[in-house]
């Protein structure tokens, strides 16, 4: 989206597209891809972040759940997602999960 956005103002605004302006882009397709990279570089970061906090909270339940102190230790909110009917494939991680040893 950043690289499309880039593409598009770099290509339509007179400001980069004038031959007499200092911020003329002669090659906004190379500026875009650029902006492209960028882009998913920095969201890059941010979605393993998000996938770090996700795992680690999926596995701080499964072994309070094991411990049998997950309902003193969830909110509402977390206790309605993990108690919500789940498909075959996250029910026999869950249950790898419980049975695992310590």
């Amino acid at each position: 989206a950043g690289g499309l956005m880039t593409y598009e103002v770099v290509t339509t605004q007179e400001r980069y597209t004038s031959d007499l302006s200092p911020h003329y882009v002669g090659e906004p397709e190379f500026v875009a891809g650029v902006a492209a990279f960028m882009c998913f570089s920095i969201s890059i970061v941010f979605m393993d972040i998000l996938d770090q906090c996700a795992e680690t909270l999926l596995f701080v339940y499964a072994t309070s759940a094991k411990d049998g102190t997950a309902d003193y230790h969830l909110s509402d909110t977390m206790r309605s997602l993990v108690n919500h009917p789940a498909p075959k494939v996250v029910e026999q991680a869950r249950n790898m999960m419980m049975t695992a040893p310590a």
